[in-house]
């Protein structure tokens, strides 16, 4: 599939959540090198974020992005590591 060029125009709706996570559980879902963030003890925060683009929207689809938890820093698609 060739995506069309940005900008896009997204329309549609979506919805957000946060949680708290055991961090001892999500430390496997987390590259080594990046250091968890702890919001309370043994806990640090994910969340979930799911979408639906509609009609108006440059392209129709639907996404779902799982956050296993807050990091300190985080590798770009080059490699590089970043501060967040």
């Amino acid at each position: 599939m060739a995506y069309p060029p940005a900008p896009w125009t997204l329309q549609g709706y979506s919805i957000q959540t946060l949680h708290l996570f055991d961090i001892a559980k999500v430390r496997s879902f987390v590259p080594s090198e990046l250091e968890i963030i702890s919001v309370l003890p043994g806990k640090t925060l994910g969340g979930i974020y799911a979408a639906f683009y509609g009609l108006g929207s440059t392209l129709t689809y639907s996404e779902l992005i799982i956050v296993s938890a807050l990091l300190s820093s985080f590798l770009c698609h080059t490699g590089e590591r970043h501060l967040a």
